[in-house]
């Protein structure tokens, strides 16, 4: 749901802010005052593309953020953490920005997001129907998820899928298989042969890691034995030397004497004693690192040996030796595979006509019952279409098999069915797909009347209504605003219109206006409540804010809204 929606320099705005709540928003005004500069502000966080030419004379670059409070969407929550965002308190801040050169940035709880991933974050958050938005209704998946989730079968296409998936990979498998007996044999001796050549150089995990540092230290074990020798000279001394060691133990004596006379030096006495003994056992260790590392040019010889045979392995067969190791294991698989290509082929070919089966069995499955659930939602759309001022519509939920030349099947991971929402929206008109359908008020009113029966099967929570009241009145306004008002019991409905039948329905009555301030025109949007609503109720019916038949009659409708 929209909570907040924050426009900063976007055309006559310069700085707004609308609260919208759950249930019903309406957005009403003058024409010009605004309200299409919000719609196409809110449009930016569904990921539409944003013109640098929107940006108010004067300002550098426009904003727009949206706080929005998210439900416990599965598919929402993966694909959050898969972006690596966090929301907090079951909220997400949207923000994008346009910039005069054309530039722009999007974040969403501070993470920068591209434009196509804001169109995909957006499509778990909102839907906008209006004029001239593009519908995700005219999308066949799109479809045919809406008459899924309306026949509740949504979890078993999941099932579907993964079966579809696993006689897919059996298929491909088979594929590989059948290789001509040329094309295996040479296989076979291609495998062998990498077979004994990474045997034969018997492989352990990790060894080339070892080695290196052994080879290295043998490598340079002149400059190694001159750097711990002169360590260890420093601290034991030799000959005509002292060494470190004997100076600490002069001034350890010298210590302890003292602290015999003052006693608050016995701590200082205490740790140069234990420095004392930790420097002694290093130069003990010293010394004997020095009598246990001999310099030995055979083993030299062997580490480099061994490291060639690990390098060239690598070279040939993987970057790492356990890329090495993996590759010795996949290739004694696949020569069994080939060794035992008669045997392994019916086996595969056995199992693959059982997961045909399947496929066969649970796609028909879910044909019968798209068809028999289509068959009962097309009438439900169909009737409220016709309470929304198209009488003789006709609505059909086309559930067609998917053929190809030789008129078989055609398997998706969703089944053989072609889905498709049809439409003759007058008397003599054949069906035909709803994208071919001309007005885009006919295709928000579609939309509003599928939404209407799928409300409860619809997973996004906030949908925006632009002008879906083009070229309407009357009757067929109640019912505009009757059925927007019954889907905002399920759905948070943001809606502009120039009706007042539609407006009186509103839970959040907004009013946008313009105004004129020091030479310049700003646009102003203000919740309106009691003799405000009332004036603006009355503006719409007559455009008259004070007469007094046009308030009376804003009342009254406003009364038997509640």
């Amino acid at each position: 749901m929209l909570e907040e929606l924050y426009v900063n320099n976007v055309a006559l705005i310069d700085n707004l802010k609308i609260d919208f709540k759950p249930g019903f928003n309406i957005l009403t005004g003058e024409s010009g005052s605004g309200k299409s500069l919000i719609a196409g502000a809110i449009s930016l966080l569904k990921g539409n593309k944003g013109d640098s030419g929107i940006i108010r004379t004067g300002a550098d670059s426009a904003e727009v953020s949206g706080i929005f409070t998210i439900n416990s969407d599965l598919e929402l929550a993966k694909w959050l953490e898969a972006k690596g965002i966090t929301p907090e308190e079951n909220s997400l801040i949207i923000r994008r920005t346009l910039k005069s050169n054309g530039r722009g940035t999007i974040t969403v709880q501070s993470v920068p997001l591209v434009r196509n991933e804001l169109v995909e974050l957006s499509s778990f958050l909102f839907d906008i129907h209006g004029q001239h938005e593009q519908h995700t209704l005219i999308s066949e998946d799109k479809q045919r998820i809406l008459l899924d989730n309306y026949s509740g079968i949504s979890e078993d296409v999941v099932l579907f899928s993964s079966l579809f998936d696993i006689l897919s990979k059996l298929k491909k498998k088979l594929s590989e298989h059948e290789l001509s007996e040329k094309e295996r044999l040479r296989e076979i001796d291609i495998l062998k042969f990498v077979i004994s050549e990474i045997s034969e150089a018997k492989l352990v995990p990790g060894e080339d890691e070892k080695i290196e540092k052994e080879h290295k230290i043998l490598l340079e074990h002149e400059k190694l034995f001159k750097f711990v020798d002169e360590a260890h000279e420093q601290l034991a001394g030799s000959g005509s030397q002292t060494g470190l060691l004997l100076k600490l133990k002069t001034a350890l004596n010298s210590l302890n004497s003292a602290a015999l006379i003052d006693e608050s030096l016995g701590n200082f006495s205490e740790r140069m004693s234990n420095s004392f003994f930790d420097l002694e056992d290093i130069s003990e260790s010293l010394r004997d690192y020095k009598f246990k590392n001999s310099y030995s040019p055979e083993k030299l010889q062997l580490y480099e040996e061994r490291l060639s045979v690990i390098y060239k392995l690598k070279k040939k067969y993987g970057g790492t030796l356990n890329d090495v190791i993996k590759y010795l294991e996949d290739s004694i698989e696949r020569l069994s595979e080939l060794e035992n290509f008669d045997a392994n082929r019916e086996e595969l070919k056995a199992e693959i006509k059982k997961k045909e089966e399947e496929v066969v069995k649970k796609a028909s499955e879910l044909s019968e019952k798209r068809v028999k659930n289509g068959a009962v939602l097309e009438k439900e759309i169909e009737e409220v279409l016709k309470s929304l001022g198209m009488p003789n519509v006709q609505f059909k939920v086309s559930v067609q098999i998917r053929k190809n030349e030789s008129n078989k099947p055609v398997y998706t991971p969703y089944g053989f069915d072609k889905i498709e929402f049809l439409i003759s929206p007058n008397t003599g008109e054949p069906l035909k797909p709803i994208e071919q359908i001309a007005s885009g008020g006919e295709l928000s009113r579609i939309m509003l009347a599928i939404k209407s029966v799928l409300s409860n099967n619809d997973p996004v929570d906030s949908m925006l209504f632009d002008e879906i009241d083009s070229g309407i009145g009357g009757e067929i306004a109640v019912s505009l605003g009757y059925h927007l008002q019954k889907l905002s019991t399920a759905k948070q409905i943001i809606c502009i219109t120039h009706l007042a039948s539609i407006a009186v329905n509103a839970d959040n009555h907004i009013r946008v206006r313009k105004i004129i301030e020091n030479q310049r025109t700003f646009t102003r949007a203000d919740k309106v409540e009691n003799n405000d609503r009332v004036a603006e109720v009355a503006r719409m019916l007559a455009g008259d804010q004070k007469g007094d038949v046009s308030l009376e009659h804003a009342r009254v409708m406003l009364s038997k809204k509640f």
